[in-house]
């Protein structure tokens, strides 16, 4: 009898110790409870805009968007000028470039940045160097990230572990405070030797530029789908996309999973939400060793699907993510959600990315045409 009982209590222990394990690993990644489908939109007219057809001078390398809620801007991060087009396309204007004036940017090159919520503008440098101008572009901060250190202790919380996704830099404002997308290249913490310890990172870093300091990481650990699977294919798509919307919530979607997962501003979780795209090419290649890894990495992202950028467009409510079908298709998808249902699943042209909307159209990000040296812009309109 003494020895059913314990056996019992040792048996309890381990169901209450697995649930644990289970409750800690997943509780950032909450199960969907809504998710309707009712396609309102099938196949809205796309436009094109090319921006550069007079020939302006640019590297064709930067970001893009909604200018000031009138025009576009493309941000050319080689030569650091800031262009200014009509929403048709035409050229109005160029701003900063480099040099050490108050209107000009002192590096040689900018690794990302956005329009701040009060139509400023902020840069990253590839130095931990942080850059603000003002709507005159006139340069009115720029700061280091003092406290920079290495340290082979370093722990998995700490943001000087981490590195910015400088390949796929995501820069979001809200506030006094920017967020980027980092990625782990600490050697404690490598995805090939460690795999369980990398699946547990963070991804998401705060600098509070008021106070010119780096703040909290956010959003810890990968959802079940990363579990499941732990070949080394499946780190091929391991990085994040996210958006915020005015109140500071979060939109974040994982390149190997389904669904979208939405945290209040303190990524508290919230619910999850989210259907699979249309034509995708899901049949990753086997690999074996981290040699094998590095030779087939970028083929990879070419051939296969997984989901890409999230745009939340605060003036519609609606919330748009782009995904990758794959080489073996002659476009990509994007779906659209109004709250937690699908309402459009639809085909766009390959690298489409939506980045703003000035009624009545919805503006993608700007894509290079190296062949041609142009910059095409595409909108289409939901009605």
């Amino acid at each position: 009898m003494k020895k059913t009982t314990q056996l019992i209590i040792l048996t309890g222990l381990l169901l209450a110790y697995s649930c644990q394990n289970v409750d800690e690993r997943f509780t950032n990644f909450p199960k969907p409870k809504k998710n309707k489908i009712s396609l309102k939109y099938h196949s809205p007219k796309i436009e094109t805009i090319i921006l550069n057809d007079e020939g302006v001078e640019s590297s064709q390398i930067g970001f893009s968007g909604i200018h000031r809620g009138q025009d576009y801007y493309f941000f050319d991060v080689r030569f650091c000028w800031y262009y200014v087009f009509d929403l048709d396309g035409n050229y109005k204007a160029r701003f900063l470039g480099q040099g050490g004036g108050p209107r000009e940017i002192p590096i040689g090159r900018v690794a990302g940045g956005c329009i701040l919520q009060d139509s400023s503008l902020f840069l990253l440098g590839h130095t931990l160097d942080h850059y603000i101008f003002d709507k005159n572009f006139e340069r009115k901060t720029m700061f280091f990230l003092s406290d920079y250190r290495q340290d082979i202790n370093s722990g998995i919380s700490d943001w000087w572990t981490y590195t910015h996704e400088y390949d796929d830099l995501i820069i979001r404002n809200n506030k006094d405070k920017i967020f980027f997308n980092m990625y782990m290249e600490h050697p404690n913490f490598i995805f090939f030797q460690y795999p369980q310890r990398y699946l547990d990172r963070y991804h998401i870093f705060e600098v509070d530029i008021t106070h010119e300091k780096p703040g909290n990481m956010y959003l810890k650990g990968y959802p079940p789908v990363y579990h499941k699977n732990t070949s080394l294919s499946t780190f091929i798509f391991s990085k994040i996309n996210y958006d915020m919307d005015n109140a500071g919530n979060f939109y974040v979607s994982f390149e190997a999973d389904t669904l979208i997962y939405k945290y209040d501003n303190q990524f508290k979780p919230l619910y999850s939400f989210g259907h699979s795209g249309k034509n995708m090419d899901m049949n990753r290649k086997r690999i074996s060793d981290v040699n094998e890894w590095v030779r087939n990495y970028q083929q990879e992202r070419i051939d296969r699907g997984y989901y890409g950028w999230i745009e939340y467009v605060e003036e519609t409510n609606l919330l748009f993510r782009s995904y990758k079908r794959g080489s073996h298709a002659p476009d990509d998808g994007l779906q659209i959600y109004s709250g937690t249902t699908l309402i459009a699943d639809l085909s766009v042209p390959k690298g489409f990315r939506v980045a703003g909307y000035v009624a009545p159209y919805y503006y993608s990000h700007a894509i290079a045409d190296e062949k041609r040296e142009l910059l095409i812009v595409y909108r289409f309109k939901l009605e």
